[in-house]
């Protein structure tokens, strides 16, 4: 068996790290319950196991650990375990099993992923009360699925080169225009709820939850296994009216549901450029304080502009921007510690590039909250012209892109028949 890596390392639930350290949410200690909440086939999902994979999606997603947000999860988390379930059935069905120094492998590989010591993020788990064995159920359930599919498909799955050519022609063609970076999370209508599946989404990001993870969780795209990623695009690729929305967007805003033909999509605009232009890019590492204030149903993005200002006319400096922000109970703040300039997003790149040492940037809206960054320090060289998208793509890589959307259709289709043909019982549930 391989070990664990691209799209089945993906994924994998992450966890977000903040500073080099887990988010920990607070939680009332679970007593373990063996009450069947479901039935899959033969295998029983107990209300324990509910229990700890929701605790494990809250932790991962950033979001407050409510009694809503319980609820909300723990029908996520039951219909992950009821997959995961057809999953490892369907591969045992044929005789595909795991290593368990595969299982091993995956966890290094997180660890490394995250630049975590050997072992810490099995002692992470275990300290934040999450067995380990509620991930490696993850892994194992990712490492079967993604092998039965490809002895299954991958000998079906074909990709010509008039398909490799006609990808490279079109990334020739937009040359001088405006691509943007961006991700998103896909509702559709074939699964029904779409609308209110998106707004429930929504709502989730704007007080605080990780795009990534809650792609992860949710979209119905295959772009979800990715993070919600879709890469650089131009407006003209798009499908309406996201073509129009997304030129109307800034670097960091996050959009609200928008209708789509098949369905509700949220979308996220990491960066911008122009496609075989140049730009000025700055080399060298800045140490940044970043005092972030979240919008919510209580704070409106307008009053959180508001509070942004006020505080910043306040810092004099990244220990008294700890100082301030902690008085104002804004515990999503924190030092960022040494961050690389090239690998900031354009927006954040230019408020660092045009703030002294000591000082705070204007307030930033990104991600639907405020940011204001305090830089600590800040060691620049000489901007240099550099080309702000490469030029040269690989045919190669376009071929296995296009190899990998294709073996997801299939693995879809066939999952959504291993569904149908099963057993599945699922019992009413009530969140604590």
């Amino acid at each position: 068996m391989k070990t664990l890596k691209g799209k089945a390392l993906r994924k994998i639930l992450p966890f977000l790290l903040v500073g080099g350290m887990l988010w920990s949410i607070p939680s009332p200690v679970i007593a373990q319950s063996s009450a069947i909440i479901a039935t899959v086939n033969n295998d029983a999902i107990t209300q324990y196991d509910v229990e700890m994979r929701t605790k494990l999606s809250l932790l991962s997603a950033k979001v407050p650990n409510t009694k809503e947000a319980r609820a909300y999860f723990e029908k996520q988390a039951l219909q992950s375990l009821i997959e995961e379930r057809l999953q490892l059935q369907e591969a045992a069905s044929e005789k595909i099993d795991i290593d368990p120094k595969d299982v091993d492998a995956a966890f290094a590989q997180l660890e490394g992923q995250y630049k975590l010591p050997q072992g810490r993020l099995k002692a992470m788990l275990t300290e934040n009360a999450i067995p380990l064995s509620v991930m490696e159920q993850q892994i194992r359930a990712s490492l079967t699925w993604s092998e039965l599919i490809r002895r299954k498909f991958g000998n079906r799955v074909v990709v010509s080169d008039s398909e490799v050519d006609s990808i490279l022609g079109r990334i020739s063609a937009n040359k001088g225009q405006q691509e943007y970076h961006l991700y998103e999370i896909f509702f559709s209508d074939a699964r029904g709820n779409a609308a209110v599946r998106a707004d429930q989404v929504f709502s989730q990001l704007r007080t605080g939850g990780n795009f990534p993870t809650l792609a992860q969780q949710f979209s119905d795209s295959a772009t979800g296994t990715l993070g919600g990623e879709r890469g650089w695009i131009t407006a003209a690729e798009l499908e309406k009216p996201l073509d129009v929305a997304i030129t109307q967007m800034q670097v960091g805003q996050l959009s609200r549901p928008l209708k789509t033909a098949e369905g509700y999509k949220i979308v996220y605009l990491r960066d911008v450029r122009t496609v075989g232009g140049t730009t000025a890019v700055s080399t060298g590492t800045v140490v940044l304080y970043q005092t972030l204030i979240p919008t919510d149903n209580k704070t409106t993005p307008q009053n959180a502009f508001i509070i942004a200002q006020n505080l910043r006319d306040k810092i004099t400096s990244c220990s008294n921007a700890e100082i301030i922000a902690k008085e104002a109970g804004l515990t999503r703040s924190g030092n960022l510690g040494s961050l690389s300039l090239r690998d900031l997003p354009q927006l954040i790149q230019q408020a660092v590039m045009n703030t002294d040492i000591g000082q705070t940037s204007t307030p930033l809206f990104i991600d639907n909250n405020y940011q204001l960054l305090t830089v600590c320090d800040k060691k620049v060289q000489a901007a240099a012209s550099t080309k702000s998208s490469v030029p040269a793509i690989d045919p190669d890589k376009v071929r296995q892109r296009l190899r990998l959307q294709k073996l997801e259709r299939f693995a879809e289709s066939y999952l959504r028949q291993v569904r149908e043909n099963a057993f599945i019982e699922i019992k009413t549930t009530s969140s604590k």
